[in-house]
């Protein structure tokens, strides 16, 4: 059975009604039947009394704006919600895959992972993971505040970046590849760098449709601040304005994408959130951010600092609460790339129970790996730079043993 409503949903929702409406009617057996029948003998069960009735035709006008809000609501729960699975241990440092060219995202051994893992690459500024918390006390007070900025050390062009990771199912296999764009512009009058991410991941409905996600970022060219950010994820806008301690998020349904019927509606899908986040660190909003500010950061062997970020924000939503993350350098080393052998800086984020490892370029900042969990899925991932190196110093390879 078809409604004339139908034709005003998009077309994998009215697929999937006409599918419910197709479904056989479920009939119980006699047996139930016959138990029931001698439980209200008994007294066992009872029947009570009948509802009012209800004007059918006042909901059937108001479906299609209980059926946005439905939708809407389920997906900030299921993207907001913290996965229940536990992030273990399976390997701190695996050999990096070779790589030849942009992979594809890889599948997880079991249905729910994948969904969770699809969804969790459509809404993910850095921090990235669902962080396993450690026991009360036992975390390591905040360093002081990341400082010492040098913003002229920012390079503009455009980097791109793969990453593998590895689950309970599976070993360490490509997951997503993405780009990021850095230039100067104006906004209004102040001096800005304008950060574009893109990459590509699934539809939230049909899996097997990629769509493009465009995360734009600017930050102010002088302290590094965040200044404004908009972010296109197929359906989903979302828009954040910043001051010095706090934002507003503003979360909307891209109208080109609403069934005329409910475009039409006098109250469009809008959700606004304040955030507070203080000002006494630099706030990162997002992993792009970071592979950013590094850039600037002057380290050394005994450097260590703090920055803020939302604790718990593994989504883009602004739900998380205010936290911090302890960095600090724990030695130099050398690492191997496509490009050459070049010298780096240990960088450890601690975020807890499980803690990341950045190798920074000494002479450019330029994040070159990272190691550590990606969401609670994956508790082992890597990120790669694999185009655009603006390294200066190189040191002798050496051959594998």
């Amino acid at each position: 059975m078809t409604s004339h409503r139908d034709n005003d949903l998009p077309p994998d929702v009215a697929t999937l009604v006409r599918d419910l409406h197709a479904l056989p009617t479920p009939e119980a057996p006699d047996a139930l039947h016959r138990r029931i029948a001698e439980s209200r003998v008994s007294g066992l069960r009872v029947l009570v009394p009948d509802s009012p009735s209800v004007d059918t035709r006042t909901r059937a006008r108001r479906w299609p704006w209980v059926l946005l809000a439905g939708c809407a609501a389920g997906l900030f729960v299921y993207l907001t919600l913290p996965s229940g699975s536990q992030v273990v241990r399976i390997r701190r440092d695996s050999t990096a895959a070779a790589l030849g060219g942009a992979p594809e995202a890889s599948t997880s051994g079991t249905r729910a992972s994948a969904n969770a893992s699809q969804v969790s690459d459509l809404f993910s500024p850095w921090p990235r993971v669902a962080y396993a918390q450690p026991a009360p006390g036992s975390r390591p007070a905040a360093y002081a505040p990341m400082s010492g900025l040098e913003p002229q050390r920012v390079q503009v062009g455009q980097r791109s970046y793969v990453r593998l990771s590895a689950s309970a199912y599976h070993e360490t296999l490509p997951h997503e590849a993405f780009t990021l764009l850095v230039d100067t512009v104006r906004l209004g009058s102040t001096r800005a760098f304008r950060l574009v991410t893109s990459r590509l991941a699934p539809h939230p409905i049909d899996r097997s449709v990629r769509v493009p996600l465009v995360d734009t970022l600017w930050l102010n060219a002088t302290t590094l601040r965040p200044m404004k950010r908009f972010y296109a994820a197929g359906a989903l806008l979302i828009h954040q304005e910043f001051t010095d301690s706090s934002f507003v998020e503003v979360d909307s349904i891209n109208p080109a994408v609403i069934p005329d019927s409910l475009r039409k509606s006098r109250v469009p899908f809008r959700m606004r959130t304040t955030k507070v986040f203080g000002r006494q660190r630099p706030f990162i909003i997002s992993e792009s951010m970071m592979l950013v500010v590094l850039q600037a950061l002057p380290l050394n062997r005994s450097w260590s600092g703090s920055i803020g970020v939302l604790d718990g924000d593994s989504r883009m939503f602004a739900i998380g609460k205010p936290d911090f993350r302890n960095l600090r350098v724990d030695g130099v080393d050398t690492l191997q790339t496509f490009s050459g052998r070049f010298p780096v800086w240990r960088l450890t984020v601690e975020n807890g129970a499980t803690d990341e490892t950045w190798l920074v370029s000494q002479s450019s900042g330029e994040v070159l790996r990272t190691n550590g969990p990606y969401v609670s899925e994956y508790p082992n991932s890597e990120l790669h730079l694999i185009g655009g190196f603006r390294e200066r110093v190189r040191v002798a390879p050496q051959k594998r043993p």
